[in-house]
């Protein structure tokens, strides 16, 4: 595989992008290849266009379902933490725990009685 940079001047042919993850294909040549001239595409021959292809969509589609359920995972997780408190006298008072500490003794946990309304 022959490696361009983008931005520059490339022959017809099929061109994989690794950090867009796609194949480009130039019609004709002297075509600019997009991208940042930092950026590496490298040119596939089409034995190799007919190889990587089918595989590459092959994990879009084994990889797909699994990236949804872990960005939801993810969201779902940030939410509950951000809803965390952040100190135990505030988590005792969401739990409406009250806490009476006596020398000697462990600690004691009681439920304290809800406000009478």
């Amino acid at each position: 595989m022959t490696v361009f940079r983008g931005g520059s001047r490339a022959a017809a042919g099929f061109y994989w992008r690794p950090l867009e993850w796609e194949i480009l294909s130039l019609r004709a040549d002297g075509e600019t290849l997009p991208g940042a001239t930092q950026e590496r595409l490298y040119r596939l021959g089409p034995v190799a266009t007919l190889l990587v292809a089918p595989l590459m969509g092959g994990l879009f589609v084994v990889f797909l379902p699994v990236a949804g359920v872990l960005v939801v995972l993810r969201v779902a997780c940030a939410a509950a933490w951000r809803r965390l408190p952040r100190r135990p006298a505030q988590l005792a008072s969401k739990l409406r725990l009250a806490v009476r500490p006596r020398l000697g003794r462990r600690l004691e946990w009681r439920r304290s009685q809800p406000p009478d309304r």
